[in-house]
């Protein structure tokens, strides 16, 4: 059992348990981000964000997940609707963020919610 972090599109942001195996994850995944389908951005080598497969379809941009895709080289385009940040081992699985990682996110989500603006 990990953590994860679900970034709203109001940029407020909460822990979210995620446990091991991928099917106990999808569900998860479905449930915070509230879509039928997830596509996966993988951020750095050890952080992937997960966002609505269906997005575009009605979906705000989400400026704090936008800003920090920005910061990880990813700067072509904005992300919509909320976000759910994870670590993956070396199959592709999703696991939780260790406790450095949780911690350092969340310093960066935090100074990220400042008024921005999304091209």
């Amino acid at each position: 059992m990990g953590n994860a972090l679900l970034i709203r599109e109001n940029g407020q942001f909460e822990t979210v348990a995620i446990a091991d195996g991928a099917e106990v994850n999808l569900a998860v995944m479905y449930k915070e981000i509230g879509c039928r389908t997830v596509e996966v951005v993988a951020l750095r080598d050890d952080l992937d964000m997960w966002l609505d497969g269906e997005g575009l379809d009605g979906k705000e941009v989400n400026p704090v997940a936008t800003e920090l895709a920005r910061d990880c080289g990813f700067i072509w385009q904005n992300y919509h609707g909320a976000a759910l940040l994870c670590g993956h081992d070396a199959e592709g699985n999703s696991i939780g963020l260790t406790s450095d990682q949780e911690a350092v996110l969340r310093l960066r989500l935090g100074m990220l919610r400042a008024p921005l603006s999304v091209n």
